[in-house]
């Protein structure tokens, strides 16, 4: 569900440091190693490489290398690599929310056009970097996948399938997997658009509903296609539930941890204001904007109810 000019996101598996269990306390000098193996790639990269950024410092969590590449034809590839199979924080291997998402997609042939919309939509209005306190784009399809869900469009089987990306002993495995077709005769209407914004601006209302101190942010779960209470201590105004690393382990993580109450008020009207736009009726402008962005024509949207 990647759009066109998307990084990837490549990760070096070094079996010096993979053979090491990662113990408490031991997460600084896990780092440390992580950022000395990024640095000697740094050290050792061809002319058709370029270092855009080194991403070394203290706050984040996974120590991260920027690279562009630039291929024979002028095309530019951004990648983002980091060190290690499995993520640090979670224990799983990297990589198993993408396949889970994948085995929807592949079995929702209208989920990918709605999804890649959104994600544009997202990605135009600046609203698609976790960097800058705003939903990443694994946030963006899960409340894709969360508003199809509560419809009964996606499959329970889809949700709980096995995951053939990763070998016995839990690693990913190195093969590619073929790409999941977009068929744009299945792109969302005007309706279903205004559907799927009013129903992310109708969250807020979770935003503003009293909660106690030892309870977590209201949230959602894909998994379970509901409205969920955020693990306690979650910083984060609203926390969207990892459904790779709960089926895996069990455990919450938050898609939405960087999240603060100003971005997510900012993101919810934005969403309100898309829905208002494609049910408003006076023009066309909104959904020719849409149908632009996701190259298919999109039916308008008739009046409906004003989005919360």
């Amino acid at each position: 569900a990647h759009l066109e000019g998307s990084d990837l996101d490549l990760c070096v598996k070094l079996p010096t440091l993979e053979g090491q269990p990662l113990r408490d306390g031991d997460s600084q000098t896990r780092k440390a190693d992580q950022i000395k193996a990024l640095k000697q790639l740094m050290n050792n990269l061809t002319p058709s490489f370029r270092v855009k950024e080194a991403r070394f410092f203290d706050r984040i969590r996974v120590p991260i290398l920027v690279l562009e590449y630039q291929g024979s034809r002028g095309d530019m590839v951004e990648a983002d690599i980091s060190v290690g199979s499995f993520d640090e924080g979670t224990g799983v291997a990297k990589g198993t929310t993408d396949r889970l998402i994948r085995r929807i997609l592949e079995r929702t042939p209208h989920a990918l056009p709605l999804v890649l919309l959104v994600k544009k939509w997202a990605k135009a209005r600046g609203l698609n970097t976790a960097f800058e306190g705003f939903l990443n784009s694994l946030g963006w399809t899960l409340l894709c996948l969360f508003f199809l869900a509560r419809r009964g469009d996606v499959e329970p089987e889809a949700l709980s399938c096995k995951d053939d990306g990763v070998t016995p002993a839990g690693e990913a495995t190195l093969e590619l997997p073929t790409p999941v077709e977009c068929d744009l005769v299945r792109a969302p209407s005007g309706a279903e658009l205004a559907a799927f914004f009013e129903d992310t601006a109708s969250l807020g209302l979770l935003l503003d509903t009293p909660r106690l101190p030892s309870t977590g942010p209201p949230g959602i779960s894909l998994l379970s296609h509901s409205v969920v209470q955020g693990p306690a201590g979650e910083r984060a105004p609203f926390y969207i539930e990892d459904p790779g690393v709960k089926l895996a382990t069990g455990r919450d993580e938050n898609v939405g941890r960087a999240l603060t109450e100003g971005t997510w008020r900012t993101l919810l009207r934005c969403c309100a204001e898309a829905a208002k736009g494609l049910r408003s009726g006076r023009g066309s402008g909104t959904t020719a904007w849409a149908s632009a962005l996701i190259g298919f024509p999109i039916t308008p949207a008739s009046p409906g109810p004003k989005a919360a």
